[in-house]
């Protein structure tokens, strides 16, 4: 397959209360092109957008704890540590620019050292991101969104 196929997209019906899934390859252990990185964060972003949307026209208070008209998003690959981390990186380095590279890689390993058996796990299978290319993309994306976040407060 085409590694710059189109996202897959498939949508359930009213008895799945709308639930969307987003299909997009990228090979175990590596980084995702900034083509297929772009549009997966677009599609996140997208989502968020839609739902504040929604919330404001139903004139209602954010609830962060209401599993009704959730906007949660849910991200994972095979082990849910390399490239989910990549992109839960990306996520949240696009909501959070003051956090910088580090802070959110340290908060990415926050997430994953929660889940159940993560801290057993051998050696590099401990981290999330889980190669340091990844770790190094999410640096390296963490600081353009800083220096664009920048360049903007700056108004030149």
């Amino acid at each position: 397959a085409d590694k710059v196929a189109a996202i897959a997209t498939k949508t359930l019906g009213d008895d799945h209360q709308g639930i969307s899934f987003y299909h997009s390859p990228v090979d175990d252990l590596s980084v995702p092109d900034d083509e297929t990185l772009l549009r997966v964060l677009d599609i996140i972003i997208s989502h968020f957008e839609l739902k504040e949307e929604q919330r404001q026209k139903q004139q209602r208070p954010l609830d962060r704890d209401s599993s009704s008209g959730s906007s949660a998003v849910y991200v994972h690959c095979w082990g849910g540590r390399g490239r989910a981390g990549t992109i839960g990186g990306c996520v949240l380095a696009l909501f959070f620019p003051e956090l910088g590279g580090e802070a959110v890689l340290g908060l990415v390993q926050e997430a994953y050292s929660s889940r159940s058996g993560a801290t057993t796990m051998p050696g590099p299978l401990k981290r999330s991101p889980q190669t340091e290319a990844q770790r190094a993309a999410v640096r390296a994306f963490a600081k353009r969104i800083q220096v664009a976040a920048d360049f903007e407060s700056s108004g030149t």
